[in-house]
């Protein structure tokens, strides 16, 4: 690992940076016919797009330190390209030796135009291996690049390493749930989709309306066919719901899918008590920068207040969800998502005072209200966030790629998948896109379920379907594959057929 020190000059020379961005188109290179494991390419090789240029570190001497390395990832187009030659079809770790600039940054990584999934460079005074896992190359020139999404990182190279394609073993779950005293829907259903793990994927699509709404008409209108999942949001339900929010009926159009023999997956973007809000609309009550309240204070007993007010509403919540449970149906329940990311007022207080939050919220469902037909998913990826293998049944992950992204995304499943330490099976809980079929099944990676999310990612503002993130072709190939599973292609339960 190299140290950034001393000081640092940019190489103006624009004849360097056209030859490598010449040598970079032209080099061939041949990881498998020269029968190494491994291959380094420096960034010196590469073409460097939009701002970017080569930094070299001069000495106090004034000689100079190690090997130029790209920085200028500042905006949209910025970038670096490799160049490379595969003669053989085969997996690769994709291992970025970079650091991110003030803080740790994601990145965009594509490859021959589809993005693969997002880098994450930590800060580091020195270089970091960065790994992107599992990347199917076919035998023939592929070009990598990582692109700016929040850019401000260094580079110095990039290395491909062979690798072997995702393990069925990685699909060998228990499938035991979290709660000793789950009830027999949720126990049914966990079963089953512990069954199908690793084999088939379930099929879901977020729309606030339910059946009725305009994402599952344009499905039902492009495939003939209805998601297994159905996802909605219980904000509205919320005790603390601010003024003006209009009354749902996610309860009874969940009632109606699982009397179906439907899925039903429910969210809760929960506002915040009116106490801490910093303003009047709607979204300022989920907002961290919009909310006023302290976390830490509320669990060490300094605001009591604050903690029978979010009591309060948790009783609420339990009270709707309770009506489910009386209609016999099991909820896949995703609450708290995104913690670590710091978009919502329950990332205030860090890590510590989200697992407090969660296990406050499982505590009163499962013990206080005897609910016991939740399924419990965590949304993240953040190890140190994670509430507990006790507390949680199904990792899942929000990705939202570029527009017509159609990889498996193999790099966030492991990282959900080691999150458990491979004990809990992972799904795309949000997602913005749609991963292939045939490339889930060359590569060997199912997720349990993908859920795209509602909206733009398959509507435009005329409620016409919109090609923009998902093309007709790829949601019709995804909902005629044999390896996704669909609502008339579930299990029959209760002496119903779908």
């Amino acid at each position: 690992m190299r140290k950034f020190s001393g000081m640092k000059t940019k190489i103006k020379d624009r004849v360097i940076r056209n030859l490598a961005a010449i040598a970079a188109v032209a080099a061939l290179f041949f990881l498998q016919g020269c029968g190494k494991e491994e291959l380094y390419f420096s960034v010196q090789d590469a073409a460097l797009l939009g701002n970017v240029y080569l930094y070299q570190e001069i000495a106090e001497n004034g000689t100079k330190k190690g090997s130029p390395y790209a920085v200028g990832l500042e905006q949209e187009g910025d970038g670096v390209c490799f160049t490379v030659s595969i003669r053989k079809n085969g997996f690769y770790d994709l291992d970025f030796s970079a650091s991110g600039i003030g803080s740790g940054k994601y990145n965009i990584v594509q490859v021959d135009g589809a993005e693969e999934g997002l880098l994450y460079t930590p800060e580091a005074e020195g270089f970091q291996e960065c790994v992107l896992q599992k990347i199917y190359l076919e035998k023939g020139t592929h070009q990598i690049e990582l692109l700016t999404n929040w850019g401000w990182i260094r580079l110095e190279g990039l290395t491909l390493r062979r690798t072997k394609k995702t393990q069925d073993l990685v699909y060998q779950v228990s499938g035991a749930l979290s709660d000793p005293d789950a009830g027999d829907s949720a126990k049914e259903l966990m079963a089953y989709m512990t069954s199908i793990y690793g084999k088939q994927v379930l099929s879901g699509q977020f729309c606030p309306e339910g059946q009725t709404g305009i994402e599952m008409q344009l499905i039902r209108d492009l495939t003939g066919k209805q998601p297994a999942i159905l996802a909605m949001d219980m904000m509205n339900y919320s005790n603390a719901a601010p003024a003006g929010v209009e009354p749902s009926d996610v309860i009874e159009q969940a009632a109606s899918y699982w009397e179906q023999g439907g899925i039903v997956a429910l969210s809760w973007h929960w506002y915040a008590p009116e106490k801490y809000r910093r303003g009047q609309e709607w979204w300022v009550s989920l907002h961290e920068s919009d909310v006023d309240m302290d976390l830490e204070a509320i669990f060490d007993g300094k605001d009591p207040e604050g903690y029978q007010l979010l009591t309060d509403d948790l009783d609420h919540m339990a009270e709707q969800l309770k009506r489910l449970q009386d209609a016999g149906a099991a909820v896949l329940w995703r609450p708290l998502h995104e913690g670590a990311d710091g978009w919502f007022w329950w990332s205030r207080g860090g890590a510590e005072c989200y697992k407090k939050l969660w296990k406050l919220m499982y505590e009163t469902f499962t013990k206080k209200h005897g609910l016991h037909n939740l399924i419990w998913i965590y949304s993240g990826t953040r190890l140190e966030w994670y509430p507990g293998d006790e507390y949680v049944d199904i990792a899942g992950i929000d990705l939202y790629p570029m527009g017509r992204c159609y990889g498996t995304q193999a790099n966030a499943f492991l990282k959900a998948t080691e999150l458990t330490g491979g004990t809990k099976p992972v799904m795309l809980s949000e997602y913005g896109s749609l991963p292939d079929p045939d490339r889930m099944d060359i590569e060997n990676l199912k997720w349990l379920g993908c859920i795209v999310w509602e909206g733009q990612y398959l509507t435009d503002e005329a409620g016409n379907y919109s090609e923009e993130y998902i093309e007709k072709e790829a949601l019709k190939r995804f909902y005629d594959s044999s390896l996704v599973i669909t609502l008339d292609e579930l299990p029959k339960r209760n002496g119903r057929s779908q």
